[in-house]
């Protein structure tokens, strides 16, 4: 059976998805935050002499575990240097700014916590006032400057719902796809990061990743996603097996 594009697909799947989306307590991942590789000593040299003192008692501190001064550092320097572009190798440059917040989510649980309740009253305004006017730019702005903070997850995930009301599947993919965890240890120099504890469980974007493939159209993609989602959790294994047949046979076969 063919499969459209860009239509809207059949009501019954998207119910189906709906409910294996929505089922299950709203549990955090707690998996961890990705890392980022130390800036080499010839990155570091191309880097502003401030920047270079900052990043260099950044990493004392935080060897120290020293989590107020260690994010009283890289809330200055974002602040300050935030537009700046620095190479975090040599493929990829990003700005200040994102690095910072790359290190904030590497930052152990308590040390997260102590940046989320300097920022947090921030963010959810920015984020509230965005959704609420709907406005892509806005969501983009609590990514880029608040990726870490309590509300980072929501501004992502309200990002790649508006990207799959636009077609704009693989935005919406790659939007889903920072609130799992990293596929493999490498992934942690992509350009865009991983959060580290989406207030969602990993079964509800896994879900929403399986309906992508639906909408691009990419059956072999959908099929692997759906029979890696059926080997997660329990809780969501039984609702699935209910209609894994009926979505194979309607709409997953070639």
């Amino acid at each position: 059976m063919g499969l459209f594009r860009r239509a809207r697909p059949p009501v019954a799947l998207l119910v189906f998805i709906w409910l294996a989306v929505v089922s299950g307590p709203p549990a955090r991942a707690q998996f961890g935050g990705f890392g980022l590789p130390e800036l080499s000593k010839s990155v570091l040299d191309r880097a502003g002499s401030s920047t270079r003192t900052h990043l260099e008692q950044l990493k004392q501190y935080i060897a120290n575990q020293q989590w107020h001064e260690a994010i009283d550092v890289l809330r200055q320097v974002s602040d300050t240097e935030g537009d700046k572009m620095i190479a975090v190798d040599d493929r990829l440059a990003i700005s200040i700014r994102q690095y910072c917040q790359r290190r904030l989510v590497a930052l152990p649980p308590e040390a997260l916590a102590i940046y989320r309740e300097q920022v947090d009253a921030k963010a959810q305004r920015w984020y509230e006032t965005a959704l609420g006017e709907r406005d892509r730019y806005g969501l983009e702005r609590v990514v880029d400057e608040y990726f870490a903070s309590s509300y980072g997850d929501d501004a992502l995930n309200a990002l790649a719902e508006m990207a799959l009301e636009a077609g704009e599947y693989d935005e919406a993919r790659s939007r889903w796809q920072q609130l799992l965890p990293p596929e493999m240890p490498k992934s942690r120099g992509l350009a865009r990061p991983h959060y580290p504890d989406a207030d969602m469980p990993r079964e509800a974007f896994e879900a929403r990743l399986v309906l992508v493939s639906i909408l691009q159209g990419d059956l072999e993609r959908a099929k692997s996603e759906l029979a890696r989602f059926q080997e997660g959790s329990p809780m969501h294994r039984g609702i699935w097996q209910g209609g894994t047949a009926f979505m194979q046979k309607r709409f997953l076969a070639c």
